[in-house]
């Protein structure tokens, strides 16, 4: 791959052509989970007015093949994906049963006059083994957009939106919490398009997973310095210096109920920072509990002289 991004966002979602890089987005509120199949009266159920153009948006049907590889061909680069590839998908798409993956299109008239025609077409996957093969994270609960595009006649519009919010609402529907999706580095376009709903990039899946490790570590050993602090001997007080939990003063006795909560507290920021897409949050609550300990730690050996053990 040539010059893809990693991105992700608290609510929103993101699509490219070709072989851009992933992007994940957390659903509004909570998601709303329904049996999804394949039956024509769950794809109709999707059908909806666009909130931000005059076009439809509904499932993609059979007879709408020629104007979806025709609208996909237009916007993708020949270089990265070829036309025959983009109607094989949109011909697979058409077919699926939507527990696996859907296609949305936007349709729009012309004019009063004219019989609607299809403009655009997004895609959704939600079977994990659709999926490219670095977002195929266990436990992730989530669905991967794919082939946003919209035709040249149709652009500023506001369709592209219409086709997102709509995906993005499949998604959620389907169960799933996150959306995730790539762009291309270079497509400066999409990306200011993704910008501006609130994207930004996305942190390799081997760093989440450190700090949730590193995360719960601080969060049991908490809770063992709790128990050991108050219920037991005091010991790891007592080798930092500090006398026994039950002989310490009352300030003194502030300072070890905080350090046994800034575990947990460590914990639960990681968990709210997941669920909001706020790395920085994560981070906060790890570093405020290292410093902390750290600090406490040299305080009582410049207050009462390590003893070690």
């Amino acid at each position: 791959r040539v010059g893809e991004m990693e991105c992700s966002r608290a609510s929103g979602a993101l699509s490219a052509l070709g072989p851009p890089r992933p992007v994940r987005r957390r659903t509004r509120g909570r998601p709303r989970v329904t049996s999804a199949s394949g039956s024509s009266s769950s794809r109709s159920a999707l059908t909806s007015r666009s909130v931000a153009s005059d076009a439809v948006v509904r499932p993609m049907r059979q007879g709408d093949l020629s104007p979806v590889v025709a609208t996909l061909v237009e916007a993708a680069d020949p270089d990265k994906v070829s036309a025959a590839a983009l109607a094989a998908y949109a011909l697979e798409a058409s077919q699926a049963p939507a527990a696996r993956e859907i296609a949305l299109v936007a349709s729009l008239a012309p004019t009063p006059l004219d019989q609607p025609e299809v403009v655009g077409v997004v895609g959704v996957l939600l079977a994990d083994d659709l999926f490219p093969s670095e977002m195929r994270i266990k436990g992730s609960d989530a669905a991967y957009v794919t082939n946003l595009a919209v035709a040249s006649r149709a652009r500023r519009r506001g369709i592209a939106n219409d086709l997102l919010h709509s995906a993005e609402r499949f998604a959620s529907e389907s169960g799933r919490s996150t959306v995730w999706c790539r762009v291309d580095d270079d497509n400066d376009v999409a990306r200011g398009f993704y910008k501006r709903r609130g994207y930004a990039p996305r942190e390799p899946p081997r760093l989440v997973k450190y700090r949730d490790v590193l995360s719960s570590a601080y969060g049991f050993a908490g809770l063992a310095h709790f128990i050991d602090l108050v219920f037991l001997n005091s010991t790891v007080a007592v080798y930092a210096g500090a006398p026994a939990f039950w002989e310490m003063t009352g300030l003194e006795k502030t300072a070890a109920l905080v350090w046994c909560a800034a575990g947990p507290l460590a914990t639960a920021a990681n968990f709210w920072a997941k669920k909001k897409n706020a790395p920085s949050v994560a981070v906060a609550g790890l570093v405020a509990y290292g410093a902390f300990e750290t600090a406490l730690a040299c305080v009582c050996a410049l207050l009462f002289g390590a003893r070690g053990g």
